[in-house]
Formats: structure tokens, C-alpha cells, sequence
């Protein structure tokens, strides 16, 4: 449990030092640019994991018997 507090601690001071050294510099191009790549990045992760989750208890479908989501056809 405190391990847990300690990584999202470090985790929100890592976010906001990254993000004070990127708006520091004033060159919102290169920020522009990067969060368009973080974006997209993160779009394709999703959209991955939600047609094809990780086989886990939580995403079990006890209806269908499957850790995919159901399309219908």
C-alpha cells in the first residue's frame, strides 16, 4: 500500500516537472507535435486492448465464454 502512494507521488511530480520543463522552454511546437504522438499512441492502445483485452478474471464474459468483445454478424 505505501509503495503505491510513493509510485503515484513520484509519478504526479514526474508529470508535473515534465510539464513545467516543456512550457518553460516555450516552444510549443515541439509540445504540439509530442502530444499529438501521445495521443495517437494511446488511441491505438485502447482500441487494441478493447477488441483484444488481456486474459484476466475482470474481462471474462461468462455469457459468450470468451475475453473478447462480442460483434455480432
Amino acid at each position: 500500500m505505501i509503495f503505491t502512494f510513493i509510485l503515484l507521488f513520484i509519478s504526479i511530480w514526474l508529470g508535473e516537472y515534465l510539464s513545467y520543463s516543456f512550457l518553460k522552454k516555450e516552444n510549443y511546437r515541439i509540445l504540439n507535435i509530442f502530444s499529438l504522438i501521445v495521443i495517437i499512441v494511446i488511441s491505438l492502445i485502447l482500441a487494441y486492448f478493447t477488441f483484444k483485452p488481456l486474459h484476466n478474471d475482470i474481462f471474462w464474459d461468462p455469457e459468450h465464454e470468451t475475453y473478447e468483445k462480442v460483434t455480432k454478424n
